[in-house]
Order: C-alpha cells, then structure tokens, then sequence
C-alpha cells in the first residue's frame, strides 16, 4: 500500500473514531467512548495504520500509573461528593448570572 492509501486509510479511521466518540450512544447504543477509543486503536494496528511494536515500546508505566492513582482519587472525591459541594458553593455566589453559571457548570 502506498503513503496515500496508507494516509487515506489513517485518516477515515481516525475520523470514525471520533465519530463514535462524539455521537457516543446516539446512533449505534453499545459504542460507548472507552469501547470507540479501544475499537479505534484496534483498526488502526489491525489496518496497518500503525505498526504494533510502537505503541508496545511507547508505554511509559510512570505515566500510567499516575493517570490510574488520579482516576481513583478523582473517583472517590466524586463518591464523596466534593464535586457536588464545589458546584453548590459557586452557584449561590452573589452577582452570579443564571446564563453564565449555566455555561460553566452545564453538563453534557
């Protein structure tokens, strides 16, 4: 396969990737973002988009180890509901407008 094809292919997967991320369960119900992300990765080494032993050889395990003890202390500020406490406080800041908290603090 040429670098054309080889680019072309890259980037239709890297483009339904972020389609499945961004439409997340709307159009096809099991595809959520961690299952797109992983299915993308999957194609693009399946698919000769990357080769296997770079990912393999880039992992840092410092690094993973870090963003895994920060999802769990993240986790559990959330079980403990400091988020929810940090919402409340800044919304019943005086001089605060509806729309603009809103803005801020809107979910999905």
């Amino acid at each position: 396969m040429d670098w054309t094809a080889q680019a072309f292919v890259r980037c239709l997967i890297l483009a339904l990737t972020y389609a499945a991320i961004a439409f997340e369960e709307r159009v096809i119900r099991f595809v959520d973002r961690p299952t797109a992300a992983l299915a993308g990765a999957v194609a693009m080494v399946l698919l000769g988009g990357f080769p296997l032993d770079k990912p393999l050889s880039s992992l840092d395990a410092q690094t993973l180890l870090f963003l895994l003890g920060m999802i769990i202390f993240v986790a559990v500020l959330g079980q403990a509901g400091l988020f929810t406490r940090m919402i409340s406080w800044f919304l019943s800041l005086p001089g605060l407008k509806p729309w603009g908290s809103l803005t801020i603090c809107g979910s999905r």
